[in-house]
């Protein structure tokens, strides 16, 4: 993944991992889903709706989903991250 991490690739490939463990917790309800997100990642709207999407349709998400911000990106970008954290 370092290799890719700058290409549009990458975040398909962050963006499917995501719809993909979503689905596990909606079929498993004692699953948590931890991930770690960049300020980059939380810029791009597309990552943002699936989450926005998966917690409108099931809000019990939200009590099983861990979402860690790294802190360089946070203190680099937080006109990014702080309306982010308001709205979800």
């Amino acid at each position: 993944m370092p290799l890719i991490r700058e290409l549009d690739i990458a975040r398909t490939i962050y963006r499917h991992a995501v719809v993909l463990n979503l689905r596990r917790l909606r079929d498993h309800p004692n699953l948590y889903f931890s991930i770690k997100m960049s300020a980059r990642s939380i810029g791009y709207h597309k990552w943002t709706d699936i989450f926005s999407k998966a917690l409108q349709r099931t809000p019990s998400f939200g009590k099983r989903l861990i979402l860690e911000i790294t802190e360089g990106s946070t203190i680099r970008l937080p006109v990014i991250v702080i309306p982010f954290m308001r709205e979800l």
